[in-house]
């Protein structure tokens, strides 16, 4: 019982650092009224500790009685001695429990709040932090400009992030795309990365 509560009581604190502010967009993604009909997401979830990408999705489905059904699933495969923790990390969408902090604050992209996002523009964010957007593209079916973010206190480290149009944000519990990187040798490496791959909203 004690050693349960502890690991509730560190997946809480950890949770803020590991995923260094991530929690925050859930504020530009869902969230508010739920608009109706049938919607489905699949996100893979893939982190730098585990070989096997996870899997995460949410459905929503109206009923007769105008209620919604709705039915959460995340698939992965961990070896028995990460089985714990594992299920830890994939109720954070497959980032892991971390000890070390340092991780990436994504906190400043609140700002863009109910904003729709252009491409090839440079955003200034709060603590100097910025978000540099490219083309246009597809994720999932679904259009969505993505940026490279980066914030002045981590200069080892970057997210790609892709950002789908206000209406769109709302039906997501998280991006279309979230991969966050380090520098390791010169070079930039993946450290954890949420991706969709499937949508559907009718």
């Amino acid at each position: 019982m004690v050693r349960s509560r502890r690991l509730w009581i560190l997946c809480g604190l950890s949770l803020a650092g590991l995923i260094g502010g991530a929690i925050v967009l859930a504020q530009l993604f869902g969230m508010g009224e739920y608009p109706g009909g049938h919607l489905r997401t699949v996100y893979r979830i893939s982190t730098e500790e585990g070989p096997n990408p996870a899997t995460f999705s949410l459905e929503i489905t109206p009923l007769p009685d105008g209620n919604y059904k709705i039915i959460s699933t995340t698939e992965a495969v961990e070896p028995k001695d990460r089985i714990e923790l594992g299920l830890f990390s994939l109720f954070f969408l497959g980032y892991s429990l971390r000890p070390e902090g340092g991780n990436l604050d994504l906190t400043p992209l609140m700002a863009l709040g109910e904003r729709e996002v252009e491409p090839n523009k440079s955003y200034v964010l709060e603590g100097g932090a910025r978000l540099i957007t490219q083309e246009r593209a597809q994720i999932a079916g679904i259009a969505v400009v993505i940026g490279i973010y980066t914030h002045p206190n981590y200069p080892d480290q970057r997210a790609l992030i892709a950002l789908p149009d206000v209406a769109t944000r709302r039906l997501l519990p998280f991006p279309p795309l979230l991969q966050v990187e380090k520098q390791e040798g010169g070079q930039f490496k993946v450290r954890d990365k949420v991706e969709l791959v499937e949508f559907l909203h009718e």
